[in-house]
């Protein structure tokens, strides 16, 4: 899967249809549509009727569309930082590590991320540049605590890499079989098999989650294993959702039962009115005093 991530709602094409059924989902904008249609019908029509009714509702409308307008083109802003925010990469089967963006790593790239660097994607650690494989991550944006983290790489994997060039050689063919794409942050389950045939078991601790970052340590050398929507961050949050308070909710309610209330009496006032006339109708003559 790309590593390519998009967290906003709506594009060019698809803001105005999709917003329009947003904005009309709320009770009070679809009541004041629907008096509004009422008095473009001939015979119901009040003096400016329509025009005292429609233009409040434009105003209501249009300026909660530039807002959520606002809202989502900040997060179209954030997503197209991270998807081009540039990392050094080694595609499966390269030499050497090459500046990439993030959007264009895949499952399987060996990734090199320095100090106060995001990861990318969900990374199995190799080595990092502190003794005995250890790492600090930062990982308020997953969990919301600021303390450092510690991870450390398997001792077996470290020994594997002294350079660079050592680790694209030495890595280059290796399995990882694990679980799929889940939402469990601090969960994994898996191993990885050398080349010589070695397999070896996954801890979590060896996870480096994407929305974490490098601190207190110059760089790590890590796999790709989730990439994109399938990264943990991405399967643990949840689509933006419109946010709708409680005193919207109540007043929904309450709107309804408003609407109900004058559907029952137009009803109940038509049928007598038509009721009348048909039988008392021609002993009121004065009731129409056109004939």
């Amino acid at each position: 899967m790309s590593n390519k991530v998009v967290t906003s709602k709506y594009n060019c094409l698809t803001f105005l249809p999709k917003n329009l059924l947003v904005q009309f989902g709320k009770m009070a904008n679809l009541y004041f549509l629907f008096m509004t249609l009422l008095q473009l019908v001939p015979g119901l029509q009040d003096f400016y009727g329509a025009a005292t009714t429609l233009m409040p509702l434009m105003f209501v409308v249009g300026v909660s569309m530039i807002k959520d307008a606002l809202e989502d083109n900040k997060r179209s802003k954030q997503d197209n930082e991270e998807n081009r925010a540039i990392v050094q990469c080694a595609p499966r089967g390269s030499s050497a590590f090459i500046n990439t963006k993030s959007l264009d790593v895949q499952v399987g790239c060996i990734l090199k991320i320095h100090e106060n660097q995001f990861f990318p994607c969900d990374m199995l650690m190799l080595a990092s540049s502190l003794p005995k494989g250890i790492a600090y991550v930062e990982t308020k944006n997953l969990d919301g605590e600021t303390n450092l983290k510690h991870k450390q790489a398997d001792k077996a994997i470290a020994r594997l890499v002294k350079s660079d060039e050592d680790t694209l050689r030495n890595f280059n063919g290796a399995v990882i079989d694990c679980e799929g794409p889940n939402e469990f942050l601090y969960k994994f389950e898996g191993n990885l098999t050398l080349t010589d045939g070695a397999k070896l078991p996954i801890d979590p601790d060896q996870i480096l989650l994407r929305g974490s970052c490098l601190r207190n340590t110059q760089w790590i050398v890590g796999v790709c294993v989730y990439s994109g929507h399938e990264t943990k961050i991405m399967k643990n949050g949840t689509n933006s959702r419109n946010k709708i308070s409680k005193i919207a909710r109540a007043t929904n309610n309450y709107i309804v039962v408003t609407m109900i209330f004058q559907l029952v009496l137009s009803i109940i006032a038509a049928t007598v009115t038509s009721l009348w006339t048909y039988y008392r109708g021609d002993w009121y003559w004065y009731i129409y005093p056109n004939g």
